[in-house]
């Protein structure tokens, strides 16, 4: 167990935790923009049907379109469910990258450490190469 690949695990393993919150927060927002939008149109929709024509039920109905009527709660849980699926989303992503990083910080040996830490090593590399450099990508992107 090298310091070269306790640093090297503990780097990936950094870096893949900030990309599955940061995952996770985008994912949050824009579940949250969803059920906002939901909410607003489903009480639109319901404010337009009326059971009987009626003044007092029509100006109910249209208080609660324009207020919005427990959109706060329905954002806060869709924003909630947005967050874990971003989590999971990320989890499924950087398990190869996960489970390297912990066999490199807790292996017993030295040779399955630097084993472990040069394959997070070159999962980190293979992303970098995938995204920035567009390396594996189709040169064909017409829209």
């Amino acid at each position: 167990m090298t310091v070269i690949s306790k640093t090297t695990a503990g780097l990936g393993l950094v870096s893949c935790l900030t990309d599955i919150h940061k995952t996770a927060l985008i994912r949050a927002r824009n579940q949250g923009y969803v059920t906002r939008t939901d909410a607003f149109v489903s009480n639109i929709k319901n404010s337009m049907e009326l059971n009987d024509l009626s003044y007092k039920n029509n100006a109910r109905k249209n208080w609660l379109a324009e207020n919005n009527f427990f959109a706060g709660t329905k954002t806060a849980i869709g924003t909630a469910k947005g967050y874990i699926k971003g989590v999971a989303e990320g989890l499924v992503r950087y398990a190869p990258n996960l489970l390297l990083s912990g066999v490199a910080m807790f292996a017993k040996g030295k040779r399955k450490a630097n084993i472990a830490a040069i394959g997070v090593a070159g999962l980190e590399a293979a992303d970098f190469l995938n995204n920035v450099l567009n390396v594996g990508k189709p040169n064909n992107t017409t829209l």
